[in-house]
């Protein structure tokens, strides 16, 4: 017989993952200008990570840090598939932190290294790749202060929402 708690975590997690992924494909439906596509979705996809890290467990908040990238890159949203681990590792120190660091300033803490983390990784890949141009600099702008802005809101909206899910924690 399949433990009742790890039952509980696989349907969280599923769902936390399925709503990651319809909340990404957003973009595809709602034209938003770059910058409001990057705030919007970005808030609601960091929100759902860190919902995930508190209610299902680390491994499904790993998984969907993973699985966002991927589909970053098939939607056209992510051009160079370098950047796919870059944003996995950005999206995993996110998850972590707020994991293990609940509560302990980590609403600053959290999105700072996770912008910290997207910033130097691309700024490498990038320069690794020799590229310098407008691409790489649209590319640079938005691992930077975005970042920290959707993660930070990200946080608080996990926040928000918590409140309403401790009855359903257990």
């Amino acid at each position: 017989m399949v433990n009742n708690t790890y039952l509980k975590t696989l349907a969280r997690g599923s769902v936390l993952l399925t709503m990651a992924i319809v909340a990404q494909e957003i973009r595809l439906f709602l034209p938003l200008p770059p910058l409001l596509s990057i705030i919007v979705i970005g808030t609601m996809l960091n929100a759902i990570m860190v919902i995930a890290a508190r209610y299902a467990n680390l491994t499904a908040a790993i998984i969907i840090s993973a699985v966002l990238p991927l589909f970053a890159f098939m939607q056209g949203h992510v051009i160079i598939p370098l950047m796919i681990p870059v944003i996995f590792l950005g999206n995993f120190v996110l998850v972590l932190a707020c994991d293990k660091f609940w509560g302990k300033g980590v609403i600053i803490f959290a999105p700072v290294l996770k912008t910290f983390t997207l910033y130097m990784l691309s700024r490498t890949i990038l320069s690794m790749l020799g590229l310098q141009n407008k691409i790489a600099d649209a590319i640079l702008i938005s691992m930077g202060w975005p970042q920290l802005i959707t993660a930070i809101l990200g946080i608080i909206l996990a926040m928000q929402l918590e409140k309403r899910l401790t009855s359903v924690k257990k």
